[in-house]
């Protein structure tokens, strides 16, 4: 692709998102009115919760950590279908902490 097609082909690109992010179907307003669910006073009601766990293997530290949250019982049930997904993809040091231990 020369250096003109590529400019070209930018600018079909360019004008096709504007023209998709400007679309509007029939009645709807422009200003989206928040759904009633994400209203503050229901935001209010939640409190955030963090469980903390040092010292001792990965496995016994994920349980030390569950357990003031109701163990993994509360949110996992007989019969659920559970993905996990590891923090795997950054190149870092086991002392820099940015991969999910393999143990957990």
């Amino acid at each position: 692709m020369s250096r003109t097609e590529w400019w070209q082909w930018l600018g079909v690109a360019g004008v096709a998102a504007l023209a998709g992010c400007a679309k509007r179907q029939s009645g709807q307003s422009a200003v989206q009115k928040p759904l009633p669910s994400a209203k503050a006073e229901h935001l209010r009601k939640v409190q955030p919760v963090v469980a903390v766990a040092s010292r001792g293997g990965a496995h016994e530290m994920v349980e030390r950590a569950l357990r003031p949250l109701g163990g993994i019982e509360k949110f996992v049930h007989p019969g659920d279908t559970v993905v996990l997904k590891p923090n795997a993809a950054w190149l870092r040091t086991p002392e820099q902490a940015a991969n999910t231990n393999p143990e957990v």
